[in-house]
């Protein structure tokens, strides 16, 4: 699962021993309960009674046990289990190769499953929420290489129809426990905007998302609809990010001279049109460590050149062509890639082209880019939280060989804050470790944020509960829809 959106789906169908709540803090589902000791090294998970999977299989704790060793196992390729489960003891040996047993965790008995971390992480909770952590059927595994397509799923819906990049039917899993709530049948539709919002308005589709002009319209207290439009601030991040292992952009002042050269301001109130949240720092508002009155790399052109003359690489009219990957179709770039772009051509004297790509082919693009065969200089990507930590921004995406630190980024002081940071048992005394962390990388140019994005929604009114997504998380079952 490498996008938000395949993510939401599998979270929905598989279940994970937490889940995080309406108010983003972990709460029991498959475990009914934990305790934590050994300085907040060892969990005991305590399953609920009667767990199935939806054939009605039993689901036991080693059938936990067995998903997490088959997540971190090389031939699975997870992106995503040596962060989500890569604190646990063994784990990196077992993804390494070396071991085909995960030594950290056992399953005591079909209801007990003990957990051993290297070191102390208060947010292993929400850690085993989603994504490499959720629970899968070893039967329906070895079924073959399609057996996502027919999962027999641990969560509070099942699959009933599959029509790739056009609907996803899920039906309410009735041996599903934990939570029996949610809308019994919903209908996930990938449809074009304009079809999206005439159907909406002819009562067909319950909750649709809008942007551009119709965050405008709906905004209009003229407007008939006006309140069914919600907006809810995501805790997400879009950002350019620079490719350190390759010239110009291994050496920091480069990178910080392209930084002051984005107009951040101009962007948000033009471009995207005062609908998202400008991003001077990484962590976005509402997550735990941001700073409103955090400043970054602001946009300073006069700066921007000071930083240029620091650089090593010598005057701009000797560097080669930078390329920039982004995410896209058509002959031209986006208007945020142009946004970004355009001044280091006009105000910096930088030959500049963009490449885009299609998003299943880009997401290898940058997973590639601190490889010798990239031949990008910078890429635009975003980024939503699983779970409401820092750890989920700044350790998962800047960490020194963290399989999302695209642009390759390593500093060794950053290193040391977050792993501080991460065992770190008193929470302000840990928010202020992180927001160490936030300013060397920030102000060693290893991204330049832009913006937090904000969801507009259109809810129809017999919707009477919708909590909206902030982060990725199981969320249906907190949906709530008038009888009728």
């Amino acid at each position: 699962m490498r996008d938000a959106g395949s993510a939401g789906y599998a979270i929905e169908v598989f279940a994970g021993l937490t889940r995080v709540n309406a108010q983003l803090r972990p709460e029991p589902a498959l475990a009914r309960a934990w305790e934590v000791t050994d300085g907040g090294r060892r969990y005991l998970f305590e399953l609920r009674d009667g767990l199935q999977f939806h054939d009605g299989r039993p689901l036991t704790a080693d059938d936990v046990r067995w998903s997490w060793e088959r997540a971190l196992h090389p031939s699975t390729g997870s992106h995503t289990a040596g962060v989500a489960l890569g604190n646990i003891e063994g784990a990196q040996a077992l993804q390494s190769g070396a071991t085909d047993t995960l030594t950290g965790v056992r399953a005591l008995s079909d209801r007990l499953l003990e957990v051993r971390l290297v070191q102390r992480a208060a947010y292993f909770p929400a850690l085993v929420a989603q994504g490499a952590s959720l629970v899968v059927d070893r039967e329906n595994v070895a079924q073959g290489p399609d057996w996502s397509l027919r999962p027999n799923g641990s969560g509070p819906y099942r699959l009933t129809s599959f029509q790739r990049r056009s609907e996803v039917v899920l039906e309410s899993a009735p041996t599903y426990h934990p939570r029996q709530s949610g809308p019994a049948i919903v209908r996930l539709a990938e449809l074009a905007p304009g079809e999206a919002l005439l159907r909406y308005e002819q009562d067909q589709l319950d909750v649709i998302r809008v942007g551009g002009a119709n965050v405008d319209r709906f905004s209009d207290p003229r407007e008939p609809r006006a309140g069914e439009l919600r907006q809810t601030p995501t805790l997400a991040l879009a950002y350019l990010g620079f490719n350190t292992s390759r010239p110009p952009f291994d050496d920091h002042h480069a990178r910080r001279a392209f930084a002051h050269a984005i107009d951040r301001p101009r962007i948000n109130r033009v471009t995207l049109r005062g609908h998202h949240a400008e991003a001077r720092g990484i962590l976005p508002p509402g997550m735990p460590g941001f700073r409103a009155d955090y400043a970054g790399l602001p946009f300073d052109l006069d700066a921007a050149r000071r930083e240029l003359e620091l650089s090593r690489h010598g005057p701009v009219d000797g560097w080669p062509e930078l390329i920039v990957a982004t995410p896209g179709a058509g002959l031209s770039a986006g208007p945020i890639t142009r946004a970004v772009v355009e001044p280091w051509r006009d105000q910096l004297g930088v030959d500049i082209s963009v490449e885009q790509f299609d998003f299943q082919e880009y997401l290898n693009v940058v997973e590639d880019l601190a490889t010798a065969a990239s031949s990008h200089h910078a890429y635009l990507v975003s980024w939503i939280a699983d779970f409401p930590d820092p750890f989920g921004f700044l350790d998962m995406l800047f960490g020194s060989n963290r399989p999302d630190n695209y642009g390759g980024f390593s500093d060794g002081f950053v290193d040391l804050l977050l792993a501080l940071a991460s065992s770190e048992p008193r929470h302000e005394r840990r928010l202020a470790l992180y927001r160490l962390a936030e300013s060397r990388i920030v102000e060693r140019g290893a991204v330049v944020p832009i913006y937090h994005s904000v969801s507009h929604e259109l809810v129809q009114p017999w919707v009477t509960q919708y909590p909206g997504q902030p982060v990725v998380r199981e969320w249906l079952t907190d949906v709530e829809i008038a009888a009728g």
